[in-house]
């Protein structure tokens, strides 16, 4: 869970913090105000990709939902490197954008379901603080290494990362998809080979009424 807080931040932060970057400018205009209207419309992508998010999470899981978002990510972080119509670079960070922003909201949902209430918040903010080492490295990948030494050696990185998010994804251990907020440690070393519970906590019983 830590690996996947850890990688999956640096392509939201870095696409986020340098989109003009992401695109070769050999073909391109010189930056102006287009760009900020690119930039805008790529950002919407974060609202239109929500109820695709809740279809995905509901009918695959979260892990392959994770996972699959990771592997088109992937591919669509490479298209960027060649020559294309604005328009056409327009619609793909549009779509990056999308998928970045749901990644983030499934790693984010599952953290939060995965873990048992007497740990939850310890383990949110753990994998949390991990999100953000991730978050302090892209910077330098998206404004030194992408505008000063190659665009495609950076759009490869984050493709790596993309990859890496996609197998650790499903190689987590709990699928929580259908499975019932866990209440304690014990219950949750119940689930075994990603079976989700989907009897009642027992955690801390009633006690019987004695007349």
């Amino acid at each position: 869970m830590l690996l996947t807080e850890l990688v999956q931040q640096p392509d939201y932060n870095g696409f986020s913090l340098n989109k003009t970057a992401v695109v070769d400018q050999s073909c391109c205009a010189v930056f102006s105000k287009d760009d900020y209207l690119s930039m805008l419309i790529s950002s919407l992508g974060e609202f239109t990709v929500i109820p695709l998010i809740i279809i995905t999470n509901e009918c695959l899981g979260r892990r392959t939902s994770m996972s699959l978002i990771a592997v088109l990510s992937a591919l669509l972080f490479v298209i960027l490197d060649v020559c294309m119509p604005k328009a056409v670079s327009i619609g793909i960070l549009f779509v990056i954008r999308a998928f970045a922003s749901g990644m983030f909201s499934i790693v984010y949902l599952y953290t939060n379901e995965v873990y048992p209430t007497t740990i939850r918040s310890l383990g949110q903010g753990v994998c949390s603080s991990f999100a953000r080492l991730g978050a302090m490295s892209t910077p330098y990948v998206a404004e030194v290494v992408m505008p000063d030494i190659s665009s495609l050696l950076g759009l490869s990185l984050y493709s790596s990362i993309c990859i890496l998010c996609a197998v650790i994804a499903l190689f987590l251990p709990i699928e929580t998809k259908g499975r019932v907020l866990q209440s304690s440690v014990a219950d949750t070393t119940e689930v075994r080979f990603h079976q989700p519970s989907s009897r009642p906590s027992t955690a801390n019983p009633t006690p019987p009424i004695r007349s």
